[in-house]
């Protein structure tokens, strides 16, 4: 970075006073950068890298966020509820030029850096990016804590510290290559480290029973490892607003970092391995989990971040002065897919082992507690870990997870919900082959409340079956709804009514009471004031009165002498009586003022009903009779809706008849068409060298779930592809039994059968080569030019089999640019099209040789398309 004069930088002293660490004048913003340059990373502006800069700047931004962080900590001692959000992943992308959008510095800073000779530009790119997830996953969870601080909702995120991120890439000789994202190789300023926000996390040893005091069956977790998870707090801004939430990550180090005597021993290497093996935990984000010691470290970081989280929450509550029983009413805990939902049973083992609460209430809590967004409906991608691996890990959770599902299933069983099949689909313990645990069904089960992120509907079934399943559904939520809380609301109502009819609160009589009030405590003021008004008036010596009649006399006289002087005795007059009216008045008005102590008390009281009703609806009298009318109409309603529940129930009839009749239809129009299929596919795949291969299409009814519903928005029928590759062999699942290079020609068989009937505008075949070659090869470019006569087909291949007979040849290659990867995408010329042939065929050395067998395939194919 260019430094064109660092003396020419601000200096202490230099700039008016103003606050350093708040104020946002460009002026006072370098001061800021200048000081932490030199006192946070103890460096002069002539010796400065650019990361020293950076780092300057990024404090100096960070303390402007911190003075409202500290606001939102004072305020959230007033607010009623916290969202606490458990995600595994967090991708918040680069602080820096996020905090200046949000406070809305970002022209400040930026004149700021150019006063001291730099360029802001160049101090964004410098940071690197929170490796903190690898998707969508990460990136939602930290939307959504951007989210909740532009709605100014109190959130603390909680996940893990990564070490090592996701991946980086480069390009070495041509290829991509994979390396480590050490993100935090040059610190991370935006972070706070809280050594004294730390929690131990046990895993491991074994479980046994005992009595408590009172003779109460117990069980006691006695673990064989602990580690210790460590705080670092990030402010995360919300845009424009003065909130400021937090995301809090786990760091594991160990219990006790060195051991003397194994080192004094000469055991050098055990001196250390618990600190080696415990920061394990939080090295890695994603350990490669085939292996069984993958596993082990993935659902351990889980645990690992949980407990720290579920614990730290409950300190926060209880810091406030509140108790266990209303920590749902504290917190609010939402788990980002099924990463966090050991969470479930964690706390239930925190409530009943360590704080000796009753089972039940406990599980209310923790399911008014937890909410669960999932992220796939796809069965083989939701979350299971073998038992044995969970039993040798986590053998309390274990326990508790068992005694979870034995009630979850036996309140089905004794509502009648459910047979034998449909209780084994929904057990959180699947009993199929390995036994697992599944973690969307532990986090389904333990939350009041589960949401997703994807549509997952065609065009197809939005047009026919999803809107009689859809119309279904709203009508069966009616009725729900109408049932749920009923008692419960009507309850409420009366009470709040009944205070609002108590007090009788007639249309402005807040504002008479006041009025009245005002004048009591004035009753002395007022009648001396009265009293001195009406003896001038009329009583005193020289009274107003006395002169005017003097004064009328004296006009009288003049005006018999002298007719020019044109006053009027009767206007006069007329005022004089006007003035003597109001002696009267006041007289009257000075002998009925009295103060009444009693009504003072009694108005006192009523201004304090007023006053309470108003607080609790909305602010005015008005508010509150506009409320009394609500609740009114609402209660008349609920009387009425046992009539609402028998129309719904006739609607949701009906709409199931209709959706019975469609899902049926729609069935039978899916089995004839699935005969036509297989019957093509079969041709197909027979020519695209699978000469004893058989293709069918199998269909089994769903069976009712746990409402009795046999209807999903597909329909009735789980339809499923099977294949048989080898004769003699029973079809299976397609996925379980072709290769990589059999799936794509079956798919490129169905693509072929389905040509032409308008199911798609552009087909993209990608990988379409995998696992074939030779004849083979260019049998599949022969199907997939046939496909082309009805779609645009775009096709990645890397055989020049099937290359050859594009119509268009495209290449896509990476390249490095100025430090940073692009993808370019290239139109070949003829010519080029021919050398990248000739590459295809001959490797990076390209020959005459392969040049003319290049020409040849190509010509081939050509005339092959004009014919």
């Amino acid at each position: 970075m260019s430094k064109k004069s660092p003396d020419a930088a601000p200096q202490t002293g230099e700039l008016l006073c103003e606050d350093i660490r708040t104020s946002s004048t460009p002026s006072t913003i370098a001061r800021a950068i200048v000081e932490n340059l030199q006192y946070v990373k103890g460096r002069t502006p002539a010796h400065a890298t650019t990361n020293d800069w950076y780092v300057a700047l990024a404090h100096t931004v960070r303390d402007r966020l911190l003075q409202h962080w500290i606001a939102t900590v004072t305020a959230r001692r007033r607010q009623p509820k916290i969202v606490a959000y458990l995600s595994a992943e967090f991708l918040p992308g680069p602080h820096l030029g996020n905090a200046l959008l949000c406070l809305g510095i970002t022209r400040q800073v930026e004149e700021a850096v150019a006063l001291l000779n730099l360029d802001l530009s160049t101090l964004l790119d410098h940071e690197q990016e929170p490796g903190l997830g690898n998707g969508g996953l990460g990136r939602l969870a930290a939307c959504f804590l951007d989210s909740l601080a532009t709605l100014q909702i109190p959130a603390i995120g909680y996940g893990i510290r990564y070490e090592f991120g996701i991946f980086d890439q480069e390009i070495s000789d041509g290829w991509q290559k994979e390396i480590t994202d050490k993100w935090l190789a040059t610190g991370n300023p935006w972070e706070i480290s809280r050594p004294e926000i730390a929690y131990y996390v046990h895993f491991g040893g074994r479980t046994e029973t005992y009595a408590d005091e009172e003779g109460r069956p117990r069980v006691r977790w006695i673990p064989g490892q602990a580690v210790k998870g460590v705080a670092y707090d990030t402010p995360i801004p919300g845009y424009r607003r003065s909130v400021v939430d937090l995301l809090r990550l786990w760091k594991s180090e160990a219990v006790e970092s060195f051991d003397f005597q194994a080192f004094n021993v000469g055991d050098y290497y055990g001196a250390v391995h618990e600190k080696i093996a415990s920061e394990t935990i939080t090295k890695i984000l994603y350990p490669n989990d085939d292996p069984a010691i993958g596993k082990r470290l993935r659902l351990t970081q889980q645990y690992f971040f949980v407990s720290c989280s579920l614990r730290d929450v409950m300190r926060i509550h209880e810091l406030q002065g509140n108790p266990l029983s209303t920590f749902s009413e504290g917190f609010a805990v939402q788990l980002n897919d099924t990463h966090p939902s050991i969470a479930v049973a964690e706390l239930m083992r925190i409530f009943v082992d360590e704080r000796r609460m009753d089972w039940d209430e406990a599980w209310t809590i923790t399911q008014k507690t937890f909410s669960y967004t999932n992220h796939t409906l796809l069965s083989e991608a939701l979350e299971t870990w073998p038992l044995p691996l969970f039993r040798e890990l986590l053998p309390r959770h274990l326990e508790i997870i068992f005694e979870i599902n034995r009630r979850f299933l036996d309140g089905l069983r004794s509502r009648g919900m459910g047979d034998n099949e449909q209780l084994r689909r929904l057990s959180l313990i699947d009993e199929a082959g390995d036994k697992a645990v599944r973690m969307a069904h532990l986090a389904t089960v333990g939350s009041h409340a589960v949401n997703g992120v994807a549509a997952l509907h065609t065009e197809l079934l939005k047009e026919t079956v999803l809107r009689e399943v859809q119309a279904w559904q709203v009508k069966r939520n009616r009725l729900e709804s109408l049932n749920r809380d009923r008692l419960d609301r009507e309850e409420f109502l009366h009470y709040q009514l009944r205070e609002i009819v108590e007090v009788n609160p007639q249309a402005g009589e807040d504002d008479a009471l006041a009025d009245e009030r005002k004048i009591l405590a004035n009753v002395q003021r007022l009648s001396d004031l009265a009293a001195r008004a009406h003896t001038m008036l009329y009583d005193g010596d020289g009274a107003i009165l006395e002169k005017m009649q003097a004064v009328t006399e004296d006009i009288r006289e003049i005006r018999r002498i002298d007719h020019r002087l044109e006053i009027s005795e009767e206007e006069i007059a007329a005022h004089y009586y006007q003035l003597e009216e109001a002696a009267f008045t006041l007289r009257d008005y000075t002998q009925h003022l009295s103060f009444d102590p009693g009504r003072m008390e009694a108005i006192d009281d009523r201004m304090e009903r007023l006053g309470r009703l108003k607080r609790k609806h909305g602010g005015s009298l008005e508010s509150v009779l506009r409320k009394r009318t609500e609740m009114e109409t609402e209660l008349r309603q609920m009387l009425s809706m046992d009539e609402e529940l028998k129309t719904n129930q006739e609607a949701l009839a009906a709409a199931l008849s209709v959706l019975a009749a469609k899902a049926d239809e729609l069935s039978r129009s899916r089995k004839a068409s699935a005969v036509k299929l297989q019957n093509e596919i079969d041709k197909q795949i027979h020519t695209l060298r699978m000469p004893g291969a058989r293709f069918e299409v199998v269909f089994n009814d769903y069976s009712p779930d746990a409402q009795g519903d046999r209807y999903r928005e597909t329909g009735m029928d789980d339809v499923r592809f099977h294949l048989s590759t080898n004769p003699g062999e029973a079809l299976k699942p397609l996925n379980r039994v072709a290769s990589g290079g059999e799936l794509s020609r079956i798919v490129l068989a169905m693509k072929k059968v389905l040509a032409g009937t308008g199911f798609a505008g552009t087909i993209v075949f990608d990988e379409v080569d995998s696992g074939i070659g030779g004849a083979t090869a260019e049998i599949v470019g022969e199907k997939i030019r046939e496909v082309a006569a009805h779609h645009q087909v775009l096709c990645i291949t890397h055989l020049p089999q099937i290359a050859c007979f594009a119509d268009s040849h495209y290449r896509v290659s990476k390249q490095v640019k100025a430090g940073k990867t692009a993808t370019a995408v290239d139109v070949l010329s003829d010519h080029e099209r021919l050398e990248e042939m000739a590459r295809m065929l001959g490797g990076i050395d390209v020959t005459e040789t392969t040049r003319q067998h290049a020409r040849e395939m190509l010509n081939i194919t050509s005339r092959g398309q004009s014919s």
